[in-house]
C-alpha cells in the first residue's frame, strides 16, 4: 500500500504540467460541474442583480470537492497523482469516522486557482455487502489515472468528466462507459449504509461542489450570516445539518451550502431522483496577527487557510436525503 508521502507527487516519469495547462483543467471541469448544476447560475445571476458581481466569471472559487472510494485501483491516491502532476500540492488530512471517510486537500500552485478537497470511503469500515455492491461497478484491473501520461487538461477532463463514470443524464445515456447501468435496488441498499457511497456509484469522479468565497464581496454581504439571509431571502434551500453556518474552532473559518440539485438518473428498473452537485460558500477571516491591516492591503495569505474537520463532516451531508429532498428546481 501506498504510504501518504507517496501521495505528493506524481510518478517521476510523468510530464509536469504548466500554470496554463492548470487552469485549462479547473475551467472546464467548472464548466462541465455548472452543466450539472442550475443552482450556481442562479445564484450567481442573483448576485449580479444586487450588484455584489460584474458578472459570474468574477465569482472566487474558493475550492472544488470530488469523491472517491479506496480500491487499489483509485481513491485519494490516484486523484492525487493527476492534481499534483498540474503542480498542486498535498496539504493536511481529515478523518471522518462516524462516515467511514478521509479526505486530503490540496494548494493550488497559484493563488487564482481553487484548492482541491478530496475524499475518499474507506471500504475496510463497510460491510461486505457493501464492498461487493461498490466492486460490481468498479471493475479496474489498473489504475486509470496512469494511463494519462503524458498528461494533459484535455485527458485529465476527460477521464474525469467520462473515462470511468457512469452516464449521468439524459444526454449522455448513449456515451461510452467503463461501468455497467446502476441498479436501483442496490443504489438504495448502499444508501442505507452509506449515502456517501451511493453517490459515487452514479456521480463517480464528477465534481461533488465549488464553493464560492465571501470574504471580498461588498460589504455588508462579505460575511456568511448577511450572505446566507441574501440567499434565504431568495428561496435557495440551505443544509442546516449542524446548523445553516458551520464554523470552525478557531473561529476564522465559516461555512455553509445548498442542498444538492436532484435530478433523474438512469438505472436498470427506470430513471429515479438522485442528488447530484450542490454549492458551497465560505468565508476566510483574517488570521490575528494580520488583524491591524486595512482592508484594502489583505491578500489571500492573511485569511484562514486550509479546512476543519467538523465542518466537512456536516458539507457532507448536502448530498444526503435529508437534505437534498428539499431541493426545488
Amino acid at each position: 500500500m501506498l504510504s501518504l508521502s507517496s501521495w505528493m507527487k506524481p510518478p517521476s516519469r510523468w510530464t509536469r504540467c504548466t500554470s496554463s495547462q492548470a487552469h485549462s483543467l479547473i475551467q472546464a471541469l467548472k464548466m462541465h460541474y455548472l452543466s450539472r448544476t442550475p443552482t450556481f447560475d442562479h445564484i450567481a445571476g442573483l448576485m449580479q442583480k444586487e450588484g455584489l458581481i460584474s458578472d459570474p466569471m468574477a465569482i472566487e472559487n474558493d475550492h472544488i470537492a470530488l469523491r472517491t472510494i479506496n480500491t487499489p485501483q483509485l481513491g485519494i491516491k490516484s486523484l492525487a497523482k493527476l492534481f499534483t502532476a498540474f503542480g498542486y500540492t498535498q496539504m493536511q488530512k481529515f478523518e471522518f469516522p462516524s462516515k467511514h471517510l478521509n479526505a486530503l486537500w490540496f494548494k493550488p500552485p497559484s493563488p487564482d486557482l481553487p484548492r482541491v478537497f478530496l475524499s475518499e470511503l474507506k471500504l475496510e469500515e463497510v460491510s461486505r455487502e457493501a464492498r461487493e455492491i461498490l466492486a460490481a461497478y468498479s471493475t479496474l484491473s489498473e489504475d486509470p489515472v496512469d494511463a494519462l501520461e503524458p498528461i494533459s487538461a484535455a485527458k485529465a477532463w476527460g477521464y474525469l468528466t467520462r473515462h470511468v463514470n457512469a452516464p449521468w443524464s439524459p444526454d449522455d445515456s448513449r456515451a461510452p462507459t467503463m461501468v455497467p447501468t446502476p441498479s436501483w435496488t442496490l443504489y438504495r441498499r448502499l444508501a442505507e449504509e452509506s449515502e456517501y457511497a451511493s453517490w459515487w456509484l452514479v456521480n463517480r469522479h464528477h465534481i461533488n461542489h465549488a464553493t464560492f468565497s465571501i470574504h471580498n464581496l461588498p460589504p455588508p454581504y462579505n460575511t456568511l450570516e448577511m450572505f446566507n439571509q441574501f440567499l434565504e431571502s431568495h428561496q435557495i434551500q440551505l443544509n442546516d445539518s449542524g446548523g445553516t453556518i458551520k464554523t470552525s474552532e478557531d473561529g476564522l473559518l465559516k461555512q455553509s451550502s445548498t442542498v444538492a440539485v436532484t435530478r433523474l438518473q438512469r438505472f436498470t428498473e427506470g430513471w429515479f431522483p438522485v442528488p447530484w452537485a450542490f454549492v458551497e460558500f465560505a468565508e476566510r477571516k483574517v488570521l490575528p496577527e494580520y488583524a491591524d491591516l486595512p482592508l484594502e492591503a489583505i491578500k489571500a495569505h492573511h485569511r484562514r487557510d486550509g479546512f476543519e474537520a467538523a465542518n466537512a463532516d456536516k458539507i457532507f451531508e448536502s448530498t444526503f436525503d435529508k437534505q437534498a429532498r428539499k431541493f426545488t428546481a
